[in-house]
């Protein structure tokens, strides 16, 4: 790695995100891979592996007091198949003995997961895979995954309970697993699962029909997740989240947890903790981690009880909860913007209503409009993806509309590099706005 500015994006992107990218090649070609239907204009960054010589100095940018990602495609880096790298145990033990303590989150398809590979891999803990299983039935396998031996692959994942690695599960609820899912999520759990990341799916105008789920199909398959919490012992998440509303409702609960022993379960909205009422879910979850021996009033359906976990502080709670926002960031987001004069937020489809119902609790007077994810198109529906021309398409519709504003606030996650994802400059937004831009998220402001 010779290239002195891609040796600076790289240490940018790991002091940023805590992730350590191993390179983009990949052993299967799934028909719902998301760089498959990019946009023509797209900015992301395809690697080769990199060497355990190249790997080794971005070590100096990671944060071990923070989970370390491996092979999640969370940035403009086109993340492949980490257990592909020829030197991946390597790196691994190289970094288990750089940081001892660190907690490592590796993201793989699985088809590596041999026996011997599990074992190696069971050494590396604090170390949790999280394996994107998809379908556990081969011709499915087969045809939308190409794995070419789907049978030895579901032989290796039936041996990982046995082996003691530390995993979560990911299916995609798309149509061509759509049916295999109850069964698959029974399976996972039996095989030791401590979480279900079930996603939803998400793609471009590009992308085949099945990937371009509306809203309404969204909302169908977070209704039937709900069901399925209920036949499922492993705690079970849906990605992206769909809510609507910051009541503190619990997705999951971690069996053995001080939570599973008070007796929470899925689909309990808690309503008071230590006498506090929770702003959000994350800030319900943060309240019981701090807290030590918290009581809680819960409701659930009809009835209402008062549960009291048994731990110290700092100690997880064993609650699993969707992510909507804190009251500190909403604090931290208004807190450089202007006291006066007339302010508009611009945000994603699935983000307006939380911002909505979070404004309404007092924070601030604005109004929230959605800018939709035209440069993709399709199913995107994150802030994470919006784009410069989406924002600039957005605003000349609503002053079309007779909207009239002094300034915007906008989400700070598609410009984390100044850019978006087609190489424009932030800086460019408020000349052509013709206002001041304002960007929050992670209580950073930047105008």
């Amino acid at each position: 790695m010779q290239n002195g500015a891609l040796l600076a994006e790289l240490a940018s992107t790991v002091a940023r995100f805590n992730v350590l990218p191993l390179g983009s090649p990949c052993n299967l070609n799934c028909y719902f891979c998301s760089n498959r239907y990019n946009p023509p204009g797209i900015r992301i960054r395809r690697l080769p592996f990199l060497k355990l010589s190249e790997l080794e100095p971005l070590f100096d940018f990671l944060d071990p007091c923070r989970k370390i990602v491996i092979g999640e495609s969370a940035t403009r880096l086109c993340e492949g198949e980490p257990l592909l790298h020829p030197q991946c145990l390597q790196v691994l033990q190289r970094l288990r003995s750089r940081f001892p303590q660190a907690q490592i989150q590796l993201t793989t398809n699985g088809l590596l997961l041999s026996g011997e590979m599990q074992r190696e891999l069971a050494t590396l803990v604090p170390l949790e895979l999280v394996i994107s299983f998809n379908s556990l039935v081969p011709h499915t396998r087969n045809r939308w995954l190409e794995d070419p031996r789907p049978e030895r692959t579901l032989q290796q994942f039936h041996c990982l309970g046995e082996n003691g690695v530390p995993f979560q599960a990911s299916f995609l609820l798309a149509p061509p697993f759509l049916s295999e899912v109850p069964v698959s999520l029974k399976q996972a759990a039996a095989w030791g699962a401590s979480l279900l990341r079930l996603l939803l799916p998400g793609g471009s105008a590009l992308a085949p029909e099945e990937l371009q789920g509306s809203l309404a199909y969204w909302r169908e398959q977070s209704r039937r997740v709900q069901g399925w919490r209920k036949e499922v012992a492993a705690p079970m998440i849906l990605e992206p989240p769909i809510l609507d509303d910051l009541a503190a409702d619990v997705d999951g609960v971690f069996p053995g947890s001080p939570a599973a022993l008070a007796g929470f379960c899925p689909g309990d909205r808690i309503t008071l903790i230590d006498g506090e009422i929770p702003f959000s879910r994350v800030d319900a979850f943060a309240a019981l981690e701090r807290a030590v021996n918290p009581l809680c009033r819960v409701e659930r359906q009809n009835d209402v009880l008062w549960l009291q976990l048994e731990k110290e502080r700092g100690a997880k709670s064993g609650v699993v909860v969707s992510r909507d926002i804190s009251r500190r960031e909403l604090e931290d987001t208004f807190r450089f913007t202007p006291s006066s004069g007339r302010g508009l937020i611009l945000t994603s489809e699935l983000a307006a209503p939380i911002l909505t119902t979070a404004l309404g609790a007092g924070f601030h007077d604005l109004p929230v409009s959605i800018a939709a994810n035209q440069t993709f198109g399709g199913s995107i529906r994150v802030a994470g993806l919006l784009c410069v021309q989406d924002i600039l398409k957005t605003c000349q519709e609503l002053r079309y509309a007779g909207t009239a504003w002094d300034w915007l606030l906008l989400p700070a996650a598609p410009f984390d590099a100044g850019r978006d994802l087609c190489g424009q400059p932030i800086e460019s937004l408020a000349a052509e706005c013709g206002s001041p831009v304002y960007f929050s998220g992670s209580g950073s402001i930047r105008q």
